[in-house]
């Protein structure tokens, strides 16, 4: 084979190869669907809702106002009590969820995605028993004792939006995105303990509560987010970025307006 005819075919191969690995990455139209990871913060305003004060559905007086709870407590701590203080602060930690999504780009850049997160937030906190019998130093006049509140609830978010990509020669494409949002959110547990005396503060609850009937809402609200995209194969892309949104978060008669951000890892097909 003489030498121009080895490297026209060399030439030949390669224009080949770089354009259907341009095809690859251009070609990009259709049906998508990905799965991923987010972290973030929830809204601490919202948690305020199990603290357990008297204006609350779940609430402490509420499993003390029945008279065998309160004469166990009564008897656990050797004295009278009573609720002199509510946590004025209700903290979510940091939840980490999963995320699934299902798009169709209708341009290389452009999609419009359903997008379905879920996760599980945990608050907790502290409230104050003022004993009857006075403190046992020359400190203190009067005695107090810490009870707890843990509680937990699920999420699940739904999102319809528009997903546009503002360049796709580089590595890292960096793109926008924007949403409606519809939440639904459950009460998983709320409960109260004092020494070793626990009770669920939903089922002494003012709320009836049946097997068909859970504490939360339906709420509604819209999301923007920010990342960048890469290509790891044909077909397959990694995206991260940042994701912000404004949520109206109904628990039960509890509704408030607030803001929530998250960081997201996905991986699309």
């Amino acid at each position: 084979m003489s030498l121009n005819r080895f490297l026209s075919i060399s030439l030949i191969l390669f224009i080949h190869q770089q354009v259907q690995a341009q095809e690859s990455k251009k070609d990009r139209t259709g049906f998508s669907y990905g799965a991923g990871f987010y972290g973030g913060l929830a809204s601490n305003k919202n948690a305020m809702f199990y603290n357990g004060s008297p204006d609350k559905v779940n609430n402490i007086a509420s499993v003390f106002n029945i008279q065998t709870n309160y004469e166990e407590v009564q008897m656990l701590l050797n004295d009278d009590f009573k609720v002199v203080e509510y946590p004025s602060k209700m903290n979510y930690n940091p939840a980490l969820g999963l995320i699934g999504n299902l798009g169709y780009y209708f341009t290389n850049n452009q999609e419009i995605y359903t997008q379905i997160a879920f996760s599980r937030l945990h608050t907790d906190g502290q409230f104050v028993l003022e004993l009857a019998s006075p403190a046992q130093n020359n400190i203190d006049t009067k005695n107090y004792v810490n009870g707890d509140i843990v509680a937990t609830e699920s999420r699940f978010d739904i999102e319809i939006g528009y997903h546009l990509r503002l360049t796709e020669t580089k590595k890292y494409n960096p793109f926008v995105e924007c949403a409606g949002n519809i939440n639904i959110v459950n009460v998983l547990t709320h409960t109260m303990s004092v020494s070793s005396f626990s009770r669920s503060l939903i089922s002494a609850s003012t709320y009836s509560v049946s097997s068909n009937q859970k504490q939360g809402g339906t709420g509604a609200g819209i999301s923007l987010a920010f990342g960048y995209e890469t290509q790891l194969k044909p077909k397959m892309y990694c995206s991260f970025g940042i994701h912000g949104s404004m949520k109206k978060i109904h628990l039960l008669s509890d509704a408030s307006l607030t803001p929530h951000a998250d960081l997201f890892l996905r991986f699309t097909f």
